[in-house]
């Protein structure tokens, strides 16, 4: 197959299969985040815990590597799906919160793995807009699904997120590894492989925004809502995510604009004026469109800019960047997060306590910007 007919393939295959993706995944969003509602806030700390060990476990098993990218997608899509439509029927709710906890992230990141081995540098640039765009319609359709569904329960939210992604992963299965001329060396010294400064930024962007979920999920708790109006509440939140990403998205790609720095230059200060909102106006209507906004740009903008960066530098180590260490930020956010509780912060003096963490990563997203000269 000609380059171009391939190049044009691989979009369209890995968009569908990222629509499916997200599709289940904003199903499955709300049942997770309900179900740690359930068993309580402050049981946080050892849910994720837990998350971040079975996480390390699955890793292992599947021998998560770019290489293999493709059949650990295939292996974690079924594990999930199975495991999800047993916990559901027979409302299992700690096994629910850790395989969806887990299974969301470690597939999302071997799906970048696959295209990262699909795709050459610059045609990702030019076409992992296009795939998000496709993607943050599923974005859009799994919360839309969760608001209609809600009030039948979690069960038939949760089976028909299993059916979905592992229509995902067949999906997946047709996109071909594409090898070009320009195809980037990621075979570089170690003094231009180095790995830390990216993986410190996944570490406290991962850290802040599990405290931030920490207060969404706690001024959730405090409000007293009925279980569907939980599933309501957070298919709500997730329906305007995926509405701001898909018109994000859809400008980008309209003006042909790479922006994608964005998410380093600015994530770091959005991140703390969203924590000191919260703290400043307490409210469901302030942590809900603060998740939104917090969420959006980051699929808009840093996610962009971190898959470009993967492909530029060291490609080899993206799985366990994306995946190992973003699971240990959630592991230190959420016992930071109890600690300031148990010691009677406030939102607001929660926030401030995190400056310093925010100040660092920005020091270290100008290190990024700087060395890739944009």
């Amino acid at each position: 197959m000609p380059k171009s007919k391939t190049v044009k393939a691989n979009t369209w295959f890995a968009g569908l299969s990222l629509f499916l993706l997200l599709m289940a995944i904003y199903l499955l969003r709300p049942l997770r985040d309900e179900a740690a509602v359930n068993i309580g806030v402050n049981q946080l700390g050892w849910l994720i815990t837990a998350t971040f060990t079975l996480f390390c476990l699955l890793s292992i098993w599947t021998k998560v590597k770019a290489s293999e990218a493709i059949r650990s997608f295939q292996r974690i899509s079924l594990l999930i799906a199975f495991g999800v439509s047993i916990c559901v029927c027979f409302e299992i709710q700690v096994a629910l919160f850790l395989l969806i906890g887990t299974g969301s992230l470690l597939l999302v990141s071997l799906f970048w793995g696959v295209l990262n081995n699909s795709f050459d540098k610059t045609v990702a640039i030019s076409q992992y807009p296009k795939i998000l765009l496709i993607g943050s319609l599923g974005g859009l359709s799994g919360p839309l699904l969760v608001t209609f569904l809600a009030p039948n329960g979690s069960r038939l939210i949760g089976i028909l997120a299993a059916f979905i992604l592992v229509a995902s992963a067949f999906m997946l299965r047709r996109v071909k590894p594409f090898q070009s001329d320009n195809k980037t060396d990621f075979h570089q010294s170690p003094q231009q492989n180095r790995p830390w400064p990216l993986a410190t930024i996944i570490l406290l962007y991962s850290l802040l925004g599990t405290v931030l979920y920490g207060e969404h999920l706690a001024i959730v708790e405090i409000a007293g809502l009925s279980p569907d109006d939980q599933l309501r509440f957070f298919g709500q939140r997730d329906l305007y995510v995926g509405m701001v990403t898909f018109v994000l998205q859809f400008l980008r790609q309209r003006f042909k604009s790479n922006t994608s720095w964005l998410g380093f230059k600015l994530m770091p200060l959005f991140t703390l004026i969203i924590m000191l909102t919260i703290g400043l106006f307490t409210s469901l209507e302030t942590v809900l469109w603060s998740m939104v906004l917090f969420r959006s740009f980051s699929y808009s903008y840093l996610r962009p800019a971190r898959e470009v960066y993967h492909l530029s530098k060291f490609n080899h180590f993206k799985i366990f960047i994306d995946t190992v260490i973003y699971r240990a930020g959630d592991l230190i956010g959420i016992w930071l997060f109890q600690l300031l509780m148990y010691h009677q912060f406030d939102y607001l003096q929660v926030g401030l306590f995190m400056i310093p963490m925010v100040i660092v990563w920005m020091l270290i997203n100008q290190k990024i910007v700087k060395s890739l000269n944009v």
